[in-house]
C-alpha cells in the first residue's frame, strides 16, 4: 500500500526564530495609513499573553518561575513541566516553538550542538509581573504610628551610597598592585565609611569575598561603577569619571535609584531564579504603601517552594541600599506582624504609567548656595548637580539633605579640572536659580585671581652642544615644530610625545642622538619602568576572553549564561518536533480508524515515541489516552498510560492504567497543530 506523507494541520512559519510578534509588536495602522504606534515591552508582553493559549501562557510562567532569564534545555523543560501538569509532551514542545517563532524564548547551541532556551534576562521580569502579578494588597493607614523598625541607623539611598565612595576614590586614587589586587589600607579606609557593611552584602549571596579579592560591599561599588560607566580600568589602578555616567544625565536621585534597582535585579538576582523571584515579586508592589511581609511572600508562593532564605537575603539587601523599610506592629492586634514598604518607586519602567507618587523632576533652584560659600542639596535636586560638587566642594554633611562648603582648596582642585571664576560662578547660579550672593562672588573671585600663577610640570628636554646646532634645529620647521619652548641659547622643551619624531629629524639633519624617557618614568634603579599591557575593559594581569568575546565590565564575572553558547536563530522544523513525521501514514492522524493489532501497536509505539495522546474509540465514547510504555503479555501485548480529560485550568491526570491490545479499536495519534497565519497575513498565538 503506498502511503502518503503525514504533516500536521499547521506549520511552523519560516522566519528565524525570535523574530516573531513578540519581538517586535506594534499597533496595527488604521485604513488611512495614519497610526503606528510602537508597544513598549509591557504592552507587548500583555498583548502577547492575551492571545497565547493557556499553555503557552501556564509554560512561560513555570519557566519565568524556574529559570528566570538562565538557559536550560528544551528536554528539562518539557519532563518538568510534564511532571507538575498534565500535558503532553508533545504539546509543551509545539508550546516552546511556538514561544521561540514569537520572540518570546530564545535559544543558543553548545559547542557540541545542544540547544538551550533561555527568556531574555531583561524581559524575565516584566513576564513574572504579567503572569504572575503579587496578590498582596496594601495597608490601609501609614503604618508609622504603631511599627518599629526593624533594622537602626539612618540609610544613604545606594545612589548617594555609591557617590560619596566614588567621590574618595577621585580625590585619594585607588591603586592596584600588580596582581590587580586593591592596596588593602585604601580598600579599608573606603570600608570604613560606608554605611553599606560587607557583612550585609555577603549576607545576601551578590558578591562574596571569596570570589574577589576586595571588601564585598566595596567590591560592589567596583562592579556597579565598572558597569555604568563611572569607573575605568587604567594600568595599574582605577579611576573615576570626571562626568556622571551618560546613563544619568538629567536624572533625579529616585530615578537614578529606580536604575540601580534594575541592574541589581538583572546583574545579581538573575543569576539565581529564586533570588530573581522575590526581586520581582517585590517589584510589583507600589511605592510608598505598607504591605504585610506574610501577604507579599504568601502571593509568591514562596513557602511551598523552599525561598525563605532567597526572600530573607533580598529583602535585607534592600533595606541595606536605602530603598525599602521593614518594620514589625508594635500593638495588639497585629503585635508581631512585619511590614515593608519602598521608597523607591521599584516597578520596572513599563509599568510606572500613571503612579499616583511621580518622581519628582529636576528644575531651577535645586540647590541652595549661601552667602558663606555653603551649598545645601535637597532631595530632589538632580544627580549632575551632586556629581559637580563633589569634585568643586567639600562635603561637610549627608543626610537626607547634603551639604557642602567651597573653600581655598576646594577652588584649587576645581581650577585642576578645568573650572575658572566665571564658569564656576555661572553655574552655581544656573543650579541655583538666582545670581551668587555678593560675599560668595567676592571670596570665589579672591581664591581663582590667585591660581594659575605658577605651576610645575615634567618635561623632555633637548640639549645642544654648541650654538650652531642651535640654530640649525630652530630654523628648521620640521624641528621646530616638534619643540614648545626655548629656554636658552642650547636648550629647548620638547612637546610631550614628539621625543622619538625629534631624534630621527636630528639624525636627519647631521646630529644623532637618543631618545630621553620623561620625567619620572624610569625607577629608583634608573631603569624603565615596565609598561603594564592590561587591556580597558580587563582586569589586570587577566585577559580578554576566548572567541573574540569582550570580557564582562564588571569588577565580578556577572556575564549573561547565554552568552558563553553560539546564538542560533534557525526556525522551528516539525521534522524537529516528531522525528520521522514525514514517514508516517496520513491516516494515522487525521481520522479515527480501525487498525490490525499489529498497526495498533505501532501507532501506540509512535505515540510513545512523540510523547503525545491517542483519540480513541471506547465503549461508545471518544477518550484520550497518552501512552507511556508498551509491554508483553501473553496475549500479545499491553500499553501503559493515563486518560487526559480537559479540566477547566488544565488538563486532568487520572490515575494510569494499563490496556491490553483488543481495546485499541479506533484510534489515531493526535498531534497539537501549530499555528499559522490569519486571514490578514498577521501570525497568531492561537
Amino acid at each position: 500500500m503506498k502511503r502518503e506523507r503525514a504533516g500536521t494541520s499547521g506549520s511552523l512559519p519560516e522566519y528565524e526564530a525570535g523574530s516573531g510578534p513578540a519581538a517586535e509588536l506594534r499597533a496595527k495602522p488604521a485604513e488611512d495609513g495614519t497610526l503606528e504606534i510602537e508597544l513598549d515591552e509591557a504592552a507587548a508582553c500583555r498583548y502577547w499573553a492575551g492571545g497565547a493559549s493557556r499553555l503557552e501562557r501556564r509554560l512561560l510562567r513555570w519557566i519565568v518561575r524556574r529559570y528566570a532569564g538562565l538557559p536550560f534545555g528544551e528536554d528539562e523543560a518539557e519532563l518538568g513541566f510534564a511532571a507538575d501538569e498534565a500535558w503532553t509532551g508533545a504539546e509543551i514542545r509545539v508550546a516552546l516553538a511556538r514561544m521561540r517563532r514569537d520572540g518570546v524564548l530564545l535559544a543558543v547551541r553548545k559547542a557540541w550542538g545542544d540547544r538551550l532556551l533561555y527568556v531574555p534576562a531583561e524581559k524575565a521580569g516584566i513576564w513574572q509581573l504579567t503572569l504572575d502579578p503579587p496578590g498582596a494588597k496594601p495597608l490601609p493607614f501609614e503604618g508609622e504610628a504603631d511599627a518599629e523598625p526593624l533594622s537602626a541607623g539612618s540609610r544613604l539611598p545606594l545612589s548617594l551610597e555609591l557617590l560619596t565612595v566614588w567621590s574618595a576614590m577621585r580625590r585619594h586614587g585607588f591603586p592596584l598592585t600588580a596582581k590587580g589586587v586593591p592596596h588593602k589600607a585604601r580598600a579599608d579606609k573606603l570600608v570604613s565609611a560606608m554605611r553599606l557593611t560587607g557583612e550585609e552584602v555577603e549576607s545576601s549571596g551578590i558578591v562574596t569575598a571569596r570570589e574577589q579579592p576586595a571588601p564585598p560591599n566595596v567590591a560592589l561599588a567596583l562592579d556597579i561603577g565598572l558597569c555604568v560607566g563611572a569607573l575605568a580600568r587604567e594600568p595599574g589602578r582605577i579611576v573615576v569619571s570626571d562626568r556622571p555616567p551618560a546613563a544619568w544625565a538629567g536624572k533625579t536621585r529616585p530615578e537614578v535609584d529606580a536604575g540601580l534597582l534594575e541592574l541589581a535585579t538583572l546583574r545579581y538576582a538573575g543569576r539565581d531564579a529564586k533570588l530573581h523571584r522575590a526581586a520581582t515579586a517585590l517589584r510589583g508592589l507600589t511605592p510608598g504603601l505598607w504591605y504585610k511581609e506574610s501577604e507579599v511572600r504568601g502571593s509568591a508562593d514562596s513557602a511551598a517552594e523552599g525561598e525563605d532564605e532567597a526572600w530573607e537575603r533580598w529583602l535585607g539587601l534592600m533595606a541595606a541600599c536605602g530603598w525599602l523599610e521593614r518594620a514589625v506592629v508594635s500593638d495588639p492586634p497585629g503585635a508581631g506582624e512585619r511590614m515593608l514598604r519602598w521608597t523607591i518607586d521599584p516597578r520596572p519602567p513599563g509599568l510606572r504609567r500613571g503612579s499616583a507618587a511621580a518622581e519628582a523632576a529636576p528644575g531651577e533652584g535645586t540647590i541652595y548656595v549661601q552667602p558663606d560659600l555653603e551649598i545645601l542639596v535637597p532631595p530632589e535636586a538632580g544627580f549632575d548637580a551632586r556629581w559637580i560638587l563633589e569634585g568643586v566642594a567639600e562635603r561637610t554633611a549627608a543626610d537626607v539633605v547634603f551639604a557642602y562648603r567651597l573653600t581655598r582648596e576646594s577652588c584649587r582642585r576645581a581650577s585642576e579640572a578645568g573650572w575658572t571664576f566665571s564658569s564656576l560662578a555661572d553655574w552655581l547660579a544656573q543650579e541655583s536659580g538666582s545670581p551668587l550672593p555678593e560675599p560668595a562672588r567676592r571670596a570665589l573671585a579672591d581664591w581663582f585671581s590667585r591660581l594659575g600663577k605658577a605651576s610645575v610640570a615634567e618635561a623632555t628636554l633637548l640639549r645642544l652642544a654648541d650654538e650652531e646646532a642651535a640654530q640649525l634645529v630652530a630654523r628648521d620647521e620640521t624641528a621646530s615644530g616638534l619643540l614648545e619652548e626655548r629656554l636658552s641659547e642650547r636648550v629647548f622643551v620638547v612637546r610631550p610625545g614628539c621625543a622619538e619624531a625629534l631624534v630621527r629629524r636630528l639624525g636627519e639633519l647631521g646630529y644623532p642622538a637618543a631618545a630621553v624617557p620623561a620625567a619620572g618614568a624610569r625607577t629608583a634603579g634608573g631603569k624603565p619602568e615596565a609598561k603594564d599591557r592590561a587591556e580597558p575593559g580587563v582586569p589586570d594581569g587577566g585577559s580578554p576572553e576566548r572567541g573574540g568575546r569582550p570580557a564582562d565590565p564588571g569588577w565580578v564575572q556577572r556575564r549573561p549564561a547565554s552568552s558563553f553558547y553560539e546564538e542560533d536563530r534557525s526556525p522551528p522544523k516539525e521534522e524537529e518536533l516528531f522525528p520521522g513525521l514525514g514517514d508516517v501514514p496520513a491516516a494515522w492522524l487525521k481520522e479515527p480508524r480501525s487498525y490490525h493489532v499489529s498497526t495498533r501497536r505501532e501507532l501506540v509505539e509512535r505515540a510513545i515515541a512523540w510523547r503525545t495522546g491517542l483519540k480513541l474509540r471506547r465503549e461508545n465514547d471518544w477518550v484520550r489516552f497518552v501512552p507511556e510504555k508498551v509491554t508483553p503479555t501473553e496475549r500479545g501485548w499491553a500499553a501503559t498510560g493515563w486518560i487526559r480529560p480537559d479540566g477547566e485550568t488544565g488538563p486532568v491526570r487520572f490515575p494510569r492504567q494499563e490496556w491490553s491490545a483488543d481495546l485499541f479499536a479506533e484510534m489515531m495519534i493526535e498531534l497539537p497543530a501549530p499555528s499559522g497565519p490569519g486571514p490578514d497575513g498577521t501570525w497568531t498565538n492561537h
